[in-house]
């Protein structure tokens, strides 16, 4: 009898322990990778080939920068999971602020930049700061993490848990380092991301050649896309109906995979801008936005603003102004401005879509609630005569 009563206790500490290593070891499907060769760029929530401008929002997977970034008030890395860098950055980075609202934290990995670093009032609760030239701190700790700089490193104010490892000098005011101070250091930075190997704009060419065999509609300014016998379906729509649009329905199942050609007109003298804003997207028929790629093409400019849209975005040449809303899914595009600091607009944010349940945790769930059924003592019947 204790041999039966153990089972609930058994299968709940395997269940858990398979959910425990699913969220942490497995990474998010998107089956739109496998229409072209991303180069991993799927372990990423925000790819830009170009700058970052980002405020007051956060970005909820890992972010890879190409040129510079310019953060405040943000959180970047809440949902990555075993990461090294959580923050890729190939040119400078400039982090927090004075203010006690100018902030911010990179969570779950470190921060790499290609040039110089500086960090203001940003949290880093796991992770290393790395940079190839200079690095300065502060009023910010290093709570799990080391820093190491090609050149020199200011720390003021700045608590840092492992060593300080510079090629050139450190200068340390008001600040603690637990670990070892390596100064004029032999220092070998490997770049964690090759962005010259990585070109958007074959990526997004290369899916606009696909034949359209999807069935679109357009009723009442609502455009009805619909997803029906093939597993991969493409729509081409025009920058007009999009913009036009209030809503866009997306149907199909859970297997297929859609993808959004939404493409420049053809004459020269068409506009290069994309304004989709205040519009309503809706999944039906099982379809997550994991599936769904919007491919926007030959635009050089897109405003989003006051969206919902569920699904990755692909603009290679484009920067994207992207203002108090959401995304759920991958952007991938040249530069973007998510906010502004002097209006006082916040940053669209850009969150990690969640997996549906694999295989293996409905298995040990019904198992799990089987025996634990099974185990309960069975009330017997009295009759009262």
């Amino acid at each position: 009898m204790q041999m039966v009563r153990s089972f609930p206790l058994l299968f709940l500490v395997v269940f858990l322990t398979a959910a425990s290593w699913r969220g942490t070891c497995h990474a998010i499907y998107y089956s739109w990778t496998s229409i072209e060769d991303f180069k991993g760029i799927d372990r990423y929530s925000l790819f830009l080939k170009g700058n970052l401008n980002y405020y007051r929002s956060d970005v909820e997977g890992r972010v890879a920068v190409g040129g510079n970034a310019h953060l405040k008030a943000f959180s970047i890395g809440e949902k990555a999971t075993n990461s090294k860098y959580s923050l890729v950055v190939g040119g400078k980075l400039r982090a927090g602020g004075s203010g006690n609202h100018e902030g911010g934290q990179v969570n779950n990995g470190g921060i790499y930049s290609g040039k110089k670093v500086v960090l203001k009032r940003v949290g880093l609760p796991e992770g290393d700061v790395v940079s190839k030239s200079n690095v300065k701190l502060k009023d910010m700790t290093v709570e799990q993490g080391s820093v190491v700089a090609g050149n020199g490193v200011k720390l003021k104010n700045a608590f840092v848990k492992g060593d300080v490892t510079s090629g050139g000098k450190v200068k340390l005011k008001d600040s603690t380092v637990e670990g070892q101070v390596k100064e004029h250091a032999s220092v070998h930075i490997q770049e964690p991301i090759d962005f010259h190997d990585i070109d958007l704009g074959d990526i997004s060419g290369g899916i606009l050649s696909n034949t359209e065999n999807g069935a679109q509609t357009y009723v009442n300014g609502k455009l009805l896309l619909k997803c029906n016998d093939p597993l991969i379906c493409y729509f081409n729509i025009s920058a007009t109906q999009i913009e036009n649009a209030w809503g866009i329905d997306i149907s199909a199942s859970s297997k297929k995979t859609v993808v959004i050609n939404v493409k420049k007109a053809e004459d020269p003298s068409a506009k290069k801008s994309l304004t989709i804003e205040n519009m309503a997207f809706r999944l039906l028929g099982g379809i997550g936005s994991t599936n769904i790629l919007y491919n926007l093409y030959g635009f050089k400019k897109i405003t989003m603003d006051h969206i919902g849209l569920k699904g990755s975005i692909l603009a290679p040449g484009a920067t994207v102004n992207f203002f108090e809303g959401n995304m759920e899914g991958i952007l991938m595009a040249q530069n973007l401005n998510g906010g502004s600091w002097k209006d006082g607009k916040n940053g669209g944010q850009i969150n990690t879509p969640v997996p549906e349940p694999s295989t293996l945790l409905l298995v040990f769930s019904t198992l799990f609630l089987y025996v634990l059924l099974s185990s309960i003592p069975r009330v017997k019947r009295v009759l009262i005569k």
